[in-house]
């Protein structure tokens, strides 16, 4: 089951098609979900293996926890607060979740953790991770740590990957850190108790370079089978 971002100029739904053709690649049938009341949650779940929270606009100051926002833009409260239930309920009923980008912010909020509005807050020497060259290019490393879920479906130290936000994670609650960038920001979370939780904070569903998509989105979809 996919969450869906908003238009709210042109009053749509609206999704990128990439995330459907690579979750249909690697054997699964993707659903993308509107946001609904949270009393239908069991209902929407019934037939779902597992949840994808996908990327989009910033978490809202006021979900996230943060005082004195000025740096965030393209915020939708309402699908916040829906996807923070439904993750929360997915935590609880033991059903396996993925974020990507926004959605592993969004994950780690409802674990409990915290985001920095921006990069800059976290820290003033780090570098600029949204990209100006093409989405399917890396942009720079990320290292993985060892003994974690990622680095047994990579079996690699570090890979490269793309880079497409400002906000960062701060806190990743109950989640742990799978993989962080040179400059130190948090690049993947994972948790593995009632069920498998995997974010990351690139767009893996953009940029294949290496194989390393693939092999995370097979990995996911056939341990939520």
């Amino acid at each position: 089951m996919l969450t869906a971002n908003f238009d709210v100029q042109n009053d749509i739904y609206t999704l990128n098609h990439k995330y459907c053709r690579i979750i249909e690649k690697c054997g699964a049938v993707p659903v993308i979900v509107p946001y609904t009341d949270t009393k239908n949650m069991e209902y929407l779940l019934k037939k779902a293996s597992a949840v994808l929270l996908t990327g989009g606009g910033d978490v809202s100051p006021q979900i996230a926890g943060i005082d004195q926002a000025v740096f965030s833009r393209n915020c939708n409260g309402r699908r916040d607060s829906f996807e923070i239930k439904l993750c929360r309920y997915c935590y609880g009923k033991g059903i396996s979740v993925m974020g990507i980008c926004r959605g592993m912010q969004v994950m780690c909020v409802a674990a409990g953790g915290s985001i920095y509005e921006d990069i800059s807050l976290f820290s003033k020497t780090a570098n600029s991770h949204i990209q100006t060259i093409d989405k399917k290019l890396p942009s720079h490393k990320v290292y993985v740590k060892r003994k974690s879920i990622l680095h047994r479906v990579v079996k690699k130290d570090s890979i490269y990957v793309n880079s497409l936000h400002h906000q960062c994670i701060r806190d990743c609650g109950f989640l742990t850190v799978s993989a962080k960038s040179k400059d130190g920001l948090v690049e993947a979370v994972e948790g593995n108790k009632k069920a498998l939780y995997m974010g990351f904070q690139w767009h893996p569903e953009q940029c294949f370079y290496g194989g390393y998509s693939e092999k995370i989105f097979k990995f996911f979809i056939d341990n939520c089978r």
